[in-house]
């Protein structure tokens, strides 16, 4: 199954989350990811937000990584056009289910990928990379990178 075309525009045809892992290779965000997570609550960020949900209305996979970013609960960032707090309310989730999602999901990596992620964070890859080998975002990298690092050096994350 394929994403179609939104709004009778004429976007790529491009594989539903399910059916390709690397869907993200589709998207222009990774040429700028800072873009795509902005912090604070300045007039910049303001700028830096509408800038992000404009790359993402021209993108192909707007609709895949929005899907995306609800199913896999991400409470950062811009996804699908869409800011954390959209999403909340799209999704009708409170922030506290987002939160445990991520939580949840961390720890399902920290577990289940732990030599592997060891050896990624070794070949001192960025975030982004390790974040597409391991299909989840570049925030729950460094998350991850955070958590790991307090664990090696005893002390509670």
């Amino acid at each position: 199954m394929t994403t179609p075309p939104l709004n009778g525009t004429s976007r790529l045809l491009v594989p539903a989350v399910n059916e390709a892992p690397n869907w993200q290779t589709y998207g222009p965000c990774g040429t700028m990811p800072d873009l795509f997570f902005p912090s604070g609550n300045s007039q910049q960020t303001h700028v830096e937000t509408a800038q992000a949900k404009a790359v993402c209305h021209r993108c192909p996979v707007e609709q895949t990584c929005l899907e995306w970013a609800l199913t896999t609960g991400q409470d950062y960032g811009i996804f699908g056009g869409k800011t954390a707090q959209e999403r909340r309310l799209l999704h009708g989730r409170s922030p506290l289910w987002f939160e445990e999602r991520g939580r949840s999901r961390m720890a399902e990596l920290m577990t289940a990928r732990h030599e592997e992620l060891e050896e990624l964070f070794a070949q001192n890859l960025s975030n982004r990379e390790i974040a597409e080998r391991i299909s989840t975002s570049a925030q729950m990298v460094v998350e991850i990178r955070k958590r790991m690092t307090a664990l090696e050096q005893g002390v509670s994350a």
